[in-house]
């Protein structure tokens, strides 16, 4: 089954996507469980593949060297690139449905682009010293950080913390929001779990490996819907 060249947002169970920087291999997913639909190719050595998002209509893919590759809806075919920032190490993308916006490790900050270009409207500090990924529940950003092993609910899209928690596990690689709950990833030697989070909140409601555990390191989820 494929969902290229159909309507994607609105699917029921939506599509959950999956990425590795081993070879830039994208699983999609029947919604948040095991059964693999199809995979496809994205980004790979030596444009390490980082991370993940969804426009509404394509994937967003980023890699380390900061470049973003537009694909066609959910498949290999990219149709368009270009260098989001000019220096540092962007760890997590996501979108408010009309901006790109990016987390940075190089000076830890936020940037708000307009649209999906180059240009960057607005930035703000990231509330650690390692940030790293980034998602969206509809109104408010929410961030991760590696060295405090934390998850950040913003007001917003601003430097305002409303909220945090601790990550269930160290070696946080994915944040997504699928309308409802709060989905993260971790890897630790290779052991890739997806958790679902009851909202935004440290309670687990399920929690299951990654079915690439145990040779590929994951980084990146997303939710199309």
């Amino acid at each position: 089954m494929s969902f290229v060249g159909v309507g994607l947002a609105g699917l029921d169970p939506p599509p959950f996507l999956i990425g590795y920087r081993d070879g830039g291999t994208i699983e999609v997913y029947e919604g948040i469980s095991n059964t693999i639909l199809y995979t496809f190719s994205s980004i790979s050595f030596p444009n390490n593949f980082s991370d993940m998002t969804f426009d509404g209509e394509n994937l967003i893919v980023i890699d380390l060297s900061r470049t973003v590759y537009t694909h066609s809806r959910l498949s290999s075919t990219i149709s368009s690139t270009f260098i989001a920032e000019d220096a540092g190490t962007i760890r997590g993308i996501t979108t408010d449905g009309t901006n790109l916006i990016c987390i940075n490790d190089i000076g830890d900050y936020v940037s708000v682009h307009d649209g999906f270009s180059s240009t960057i409207d607005s930035t703000f500090a990231a509330p650690g010293t390692f940030p790293f990924r980034l998602a969206f529940d509809g109104v408010n950003l929410i961030s991760g950080d590696r060295n405090v092993d934390k998850i950040f609910l913003h007001d917003g899209i601003s430097a305002t913390i409303l909220d945090s928690f601790a990550t269930p596990d160290a070696g946080l690689t994915g944040l997504a929001w699928d309308g409802v709950n709060l989905i993260s990833c971790s890897n630790i030697a290779f052991d890739n779990v997806i958790y679902i989070h009851d909202g935004f909140s440290s309670t687990i409601l399920d929690s299951f490996a990654a079915p690439e555990s145990g040779f590929k390191d994951l980084d990146g989820i997303v939710m199309i819907r």
